[in-house]
């Protein structure tokens, strides 16, 4: 009788499980990362190259770039265009929606529709920052330039508030809060915009300090060129975080903007590091998104009722390279939660993902390994 070839046992060989396994790898990648891009945090906008976003309570707001001014109102694909005459140098929008412009002559002028509205004041130096406050028939403005802190009101002359080098100033993010500014390195307040003090237990700041937020609880927040990011506390300004390098021959991300967008949240634009979100007074910060964003952020700003007390709500705006980037934000009555049916989704997704290619790595293995062959019985003679 002939004797049967044995075939060998059903041991699979190491190539065949590391093909196995990868295929079940490759499944619960796949899950994840389309689970992941539904979630969509950051829409993008209309096509424009700002330089600077006004942050407003009002709905909608000022952006400035290279070629001029324009109205933008988040959700809308186009802004409309402002003439004002001469190259603007600052923006500013109060809370009651009024638009406020710092031409590169010192002419500081209201913008009323598309066009420029009746001037608030002329200053002798270039101004490097503007803040816009008053009612929806009135307009001021605080204006930071190298001579000091200016008001600047119609019909009358400007008033120079504070002496010394002014860098930033901030109008209040909600009803009741103080105004803010920095001068030769002091912080100074002001609880209506027209008299100003020194700020207490506040030592001199670095020279390099570029942005000042305020958010809607009263915490006041500094951001150095540095990339150190300071927090008020009971001590005065603290160190919260310091930006790490990039990596590479980067070096630390430049912060470029700073926008309040509730009673304890923020956001912080950079070059390098997209954007940053705290949602806790400064105390931790996050990266929002970057995936959905380009890594180099010229501005950032809040529009809308963002630190109302009920019902708070309005956009981020965040300017890229030739585009605006828009997020909508949800209910902050405490920090923010982004929780909802996309996360319910995106999570029961993973794990039916997850399930699927369990099974489905389980079955290769099962089929790469060859069965044990039977022993058949030879031919009588």
């Amino acid at each position: 009788m002939n004797v049967p070839r044995r075939r060998r046992c059903g041991v699979p060989s190491a190539s065949r499980i590391a093909a196995a396994t990868a295929a079940a790898g490759l499944g619960l990648l796949t899950g994840t990362v389309g689970a992941t891009a539904a979630t969509q945090w950051w829409t993008p906008g209309p096509r424009i190259a700002a330089i600077a976003i006004a942050s407003t309570p009002a709905r909608r707001t000022l952006a400035l770039t290279r070629s001029g001014v324009l109205w933008i109102v988040p959700g809308r694909n186009q802004g409309g265009r402002v003439t004002l005459g001469a190259p603007a140098r600052a923006i500013a929008v109060s809370a009651a929606g009024r638009g406020v412009a710092a031409l590169s002559d010192g002419t500081v002028v209201q913008v009323a529709g598309d066009r420029a509205g009746a001037i608030l004041g002329v200053l002798a130096g270039p101004v490097t920052a503007l803040a816009a406050g008053g009612s929806t028939t009135t307009a001021f403005a605080v204006a930071a330039t190298s001579r000091g802190l200016f008001l600047l009101r119609t019909g009358r002359a400007a008033e120079r508030v504070v002496q010394g080098r002014a860098t930033t100033v901030v109008a209040p993010t909600a009803h009741g809060l103080p105004w803010w500014a920095l001068v030769g390195g002091r912080l100074y307040g002001s609880a209506d915009g027209s008299r100003w003090a020194r700020a207490r237990r506040v030592g001199p700041l670095p020279p390099g300090t570029l942005l000042l937020g305020e958010l809607g609880d009263g915490t006041v927040l500094a951001v150095e060129s540095s990339g150190l990011i300071l927090a008020s506390s009971s001590h005065g300004l603290t160190p919260s975080l310091q930006i790490l390098p990039a990596g590479g021959f980067a070096g630390v991300p430049r912060p470029t903007g700073l926008a309040a967008v509730g009673p304890t949240s923020a956001y912080l634009a950079t070059r390098g590091f997209a954007a940053l979100l705290t949602p806790d007074d400064g105390y931790d910060w996050y990266r929002a998104a970057p995936s959905q964003l380009p890594s180099d952020l010229e501005a950032v700003a809040s529009v809308g009722p963002v630190a109302a007390a009920s019902h708070p709500s309005g956009d981020v705006i965040v300017a890229g390279p030739g585009r605006l980037y828009l997020h909508r934000l949800q209910s902050l009555p405490s920090p923010p939660v982004y929780v909802g049916g996309s996360a319910l989704l995106q999570w029961a997704g993973i794990a039916a993902t997850t399930a699927v290619a369990i099974l489905l790595g389980l079955t290769g293995i099962v089929l790469a390994a060859p069965r044990r062959g039977r022993r058949r019985l030879g031919r009588l003679v």
